[in-house]
């Protein structure tokens, strides 16, 4: 690589930029964005972890609690002890049977 000069007035400044100046900055400014892009990703990623165990315990939590219901109890809010994982999970039996009726209708 050879050395050149970039000459260039700025004013009443004359400013002498060498190849490598140039190429050293373009390196640093290319780290600084991948290190604030993987920041940036990391920090996503963490949130994202962070909701999805969070759910995870709240869903075991609701599930805990309606096991500890008697199927009577069970009975009087419609469901049965086959539907606790997917009640627990944030679905209802009734929206999927009216989405099933819309598919079929179309």
């Amino acid at each position: 690589m050879t050395k050149q000069t970039i000459h260039a007035t700025a004013g009443a400044e004359e400013l002498f930029i060498t190849e490598m100046d140039v190429i050293r900055r373009a390196h640093r400014a290319r780290s600084e964005a991948i290190a604030n892009w993987l920041e940036t990703a990391g920090k996503a990623v963490g949130r994202w972890f962070r909701a999805y165990f969070r759910r995870g315990r709240e869903r075991q939590r609701i599930m805990n609690e309606l096991y500890s219901l008697d199927d009577r109890s069970l009975s009087d809010i419609g469901i049965t002890r086959g539907d606790i994982p997917f009640v627990a999970s944030g679905h209802s039996r009734a929206h999927d049977s009216y989405n099933d009726n819309d598919a079929k209708a179309a």
